[in-house]
């Protein structure tokens, strides 16, 4: 689904995968990925700006959200404590390059900072110079409940993990393919 001139929207779907894609409305800069505010009724939204109409969805398994031309920053704050999302793929590209090497090749930021079990999330900057942020509003990873990948593509890619706000230990794996 591309957007354009439309009004917020509610998806509820039966399972199989969700597409938004954030590539028509080239002013968008942000895109926040989170609750729609009602705990435990299986809705997650994403809001975004420039033309990119606030979207509810239900009953999906997998979302694939998709940046689009230029620099922006995506926001995963959270979901639904209910919902049916078991992937979240998280991708700063445009529509027609996001399954390809290089691209796009503005600056991005894409922030994790709560995870429902069950609900994986995968990261994709492809090209440019771009910030991978994992921490919550305490400045902990607690939150991230499910396995993050984070694959970069060209340019000096940067990942954070904040873990400062915690007292107790937390191990997390760092992969390098390179």
């Amino acid at each position: 689904m591309s957007f354009a001139n439309v009004s917020p929207m509610n998806l509820n779907g039966a399972g199989g995968q969700l597409l938004l894609d954030a590539t028509s409305t080239p002013a968008t800069s942000s895109l926040t990925l989170g609750d729609d505010g009602l705990a435990a009724d299986g809705w997650s939204q994403v809001a975004g700006d420039g033309g990119f109409e606030t979207t509810r969805f239900r009953g999906f398994s997998q979302l694939l959200l998709v940046g689009g031309d230029g620099s922006e920053t995506i926001d995963q704050i959270g979901l639904d404590s209910a919902t049916s999302l078991t992937n979240v793929f998280l991708l700063v590209e445009t529509r027609m390059t996001f399954w390809a090497a290089g691209g796009d090749l503005s600056s991005d930021t894409i922030r994790v900072r709560s995870t429902p079990a069950g609900a994986a999330v995968s990261i994709n900057t492809h090209g440019g110079d771009d910030l991978i942020q994992l921490f919550d509003a305490a400045n902990t990873i607690d939150n991230l409940l499910a396995p993050v990948v984070a694959t970069g593509g060209t340019g000096n890619d940067t990942l954070i993990v904040t873990d400062l706000g915690d007292v107790t230990a937390t191990t997390c794996t760092h992969g390098d393919d390179d």
